[in-house]
């Protein structure tokens, strides 16, 4: 049998073959063969053309690991979407050389830090590169962003803490987003991820548990009006902490925040708030001011300076 034969690739073809050098091309599929260069290993490859006329040799695998029948069935994939238009050779090379998750992490996080991202607060930008640091970086910062997959995903956000996984996931859907934009892969792996229920709070004070609160809140210092206004206005606590006088139009009994996590926002205020908000010192710009105008910081000591834990 000559060393450039054609016949159906098998098993007992190939031990037919002498020592040295051989390339055995099937006689079922164009392009497939099985050769020996200059070691004992035989390897099956595919031949096909790329729309442009380029040829290119796509290794299937080696003999031994790889059946000829497995061989055979492969190479009519790869010339099928050779005839198709694709180039499975460079796709798989693109694959292989792509960027890693942690390569599109910096690009994002340096947009991020350029304001090229639009909508993100100073506190939201914080919490997103904690996130990346803490959880997506380390578990999956290492794969290449185009062979992600689904299961992956899902593994990784069933690793993740259960009060944190739905908000990690969806940073880690906008950072695919962001890939996607940079043509580093066609569709984000994340989406159709069915993510934790959100875990809103939906209880509410009752009566007796807020004359609790009035009655622990009853001396006048700056954390506790905070804690008051809170209570009477709904708002997040970075909103009242922030809240300024130049915000407030006191005869429309309106405040107007500039930035808040949807933007700017009018607010009413009832009487209470109105009251909370006239006692406050009006030597800072911000109306919940602690020494030398700063505003007041972590509420969460003197929160629990009031022991109320227990009661509510």
């Amino acid at each position: 049998m000559g060393r450039n034969s054609r016949v159906k690739i098998g098993l007992r073809e190939i031990a037919a073959q002498p020592s040295g050098p051989f390339v055995l091309w099937d006689s079922e599929v164009s392009g497939l063969c099985a050769r020996r260069q200059f070691s004992d290993i035989i390897t099956y490859s595919v031949i096909y053309r790329t729309k442009e006329g380029q040829q290119r040799w796509f290794k299937l695998g080696h003999h031994g690991v790889w059946t000829p029948t497995q061989a055979r069935e492969k190479a009519r994939q790869i010339r099928f979407a050779a005839d198709n238009g694709a180039d499975p050779s460079k796709d798989r090379h693109e694959l292989r050389s792509g960027a890693t998750l942690a390569e599109l992490v910096d690009d994002y996080l340096a947009d991020m830090d350029a304001h090229k991202l639009n909508g993100k607060k100073a506190s939201t930008k914080k919490a997103d590169r904690s996130r990346i640091e803490n959880h997506i970086r380390p578990k999956l910062g290492k794969y290449r962003v185009a062979t992600i997959t689904q299961s992956q995903i899902e593994n990784f956000m069933n690793d993740c803490p259960p009060g944190s996984a739905r908000t990690i996931i969806a940073l880690l859907g906008s950072i695919f987003s962001f890939g996607i934009k940079k043509k580093l892969l066609k569709e984000n792996p994340c989406k159709g991820i069915t993510k934790p229920k959100d875990n809103r709070k939906t209880r509410r004070l009752s009566i007796a548990e807020y004359a609790q609160l009035g009655t622990a809140l009853s001396t006048a210092t700056v954390p506790n009006d905070v804690f008051l206004f809170l209570a009477v206005s709904g708002w997040r606590s970075s909103e009242a902490r922030l809240l300024k006088h130049s915000e407030i139009d006191m005869e429309r009994r309106i405040a107007t925040l500039g930035d808040t996590k949807t933007g700017e926002s009018v607010r009413p205020l009832s009487s209470a708030a109105i009251d909370i908000i006239k006692r406050q010192s009006a030597t800072s710009e911000y109306v919940f001011a602690l020494q030398q105008g700063r505003p007041a910081s972590n509420l969460f000591p003197p929160w629990l300076k009031l022991k109320l834990v227990d009661r509510i």
